[in-house]
């Protein structure tokens, strides 16, 4: 559903061909909120570009579950500027 989403990042190796970070993500929604600790890997770095995300919830709504999910790098339409869009699915 929809929510807000916060990283905080903890290792942070960009490369153009593949990066690698690893975060804690924060989501707060109207009915559950959480927080997970995941491991992403984005193949490239410009508009279009994919990545994976797995990981696990540590805290909150559904502690203990896996999670995985990915996301596409995007333009954002206001500024210019590049965002992110994707699904996370808790298991």
């Amino acid at each position: 559903g929809d929510g807000t989403f916060a990283g905080e990042v903890l290792l942070y190796n960009p490369d153009p061909t593949l990066s690698h970070f690893v975060a804690f993500y924060h989501f707060t929604g109207p009915q559950h909120s959480f927080t997970a600790l995941v491991d992403v890997w984005q193949t490239g770095a410009v508009t279009g570009s994919k990545a994976t995300v797995v990981g696990v919830v540590t805290d909150g709504w559904m502690k203990g579950h896996a999670v995985e999910g990915e996301f596409t790098q995007i333009v954002i339409d206001h500024d210019g500027g590049t965002g992110f869009q994707g699904s996370l699915n808790i298991q």
